[in-house]
């Protein structure tokens, strides 16, 4: 007799969540992290600026769910210059805050995928923190600062989280440390 069982995708995915290498869970949240910051950032970038950084978390995040190697050099040398062709053509300079905060989000998405060492996890956590900054240009109102102050603490326990090298430490305690952190620098 077959019985009926309702879908249980959302256990798939926490098991697989739990199966995941510690490094594999943390590049994964440092990504989320990362297009939270960049989300803003959408409506003012061209659309191949947008379409370059969602594909190139995206294609970091399927390699870090499954463990794949990374991208070979030559092939991210290759797409920096089309991304630095791109920003050319579409700016005709590199240089002023439009092309700046085009060519750091781009290039920030492609640092995602050479994901190696804790000092490119660096990298990639003072970008987000820079673009954090960047978003002021165009917007101070409350909803913005309430975003990227949940950005903010986002990219501090991606933070701690890389500074705590044994063992596997929870996502929850990890956040729990990092808002704790930030209240004590608010009074600066």
């Amino acid at each position: 007799i077959l019985r009926w069982r309702p879908h249980t995708w959302h256990q798939d995915l926490r098991q697989r969540w739990q199966s995941l290498t510690r490094e594999g869970r943390d590049t994964l949240w440092l990504l989320g992290m990362l297009a939270l910051v960049l989300a803003p950032h959408a409506e003012r970038l061209p659309w191949w600026a947008n379409l370059g950084a969602v594909g190139a978390l995206a294609w970091r995040a399927k390699l870090a769910w499954t463990d794949a190697p990374l991208p070979k050099r030559w092939l991210l040398a290759v797409m920096l210059g089309a991304l630095l062709a791109m920003t050319w053509l579409t700016y005709r300079t590199l240089i002023g805050r439009e092309p700046g905060i085009t060519l750091v989000v781009v290039l920030t998405t492609l640092k995602c995928l050479e994901l190696r060492a804790k000092r490119d996890s660096l990298v990639c956590l003072y970008l987000g923190f820079f673009l954090i900054l960047t978003q002021f240009f165009y917007s101070q109102g409350i909803g913005t600062a309430m975003l990227m102050l949940v950005a903010v603490w986002g990219l501090l326990t991606s933070l701690v989280m890389g500074q705590r090298p044994l063992g596997r430490p929870p996502i929850v305690d990890v956040g729990r440390d990092a808002l704790r952190a930030m209240a004590w620098g608010l009074p600066l």
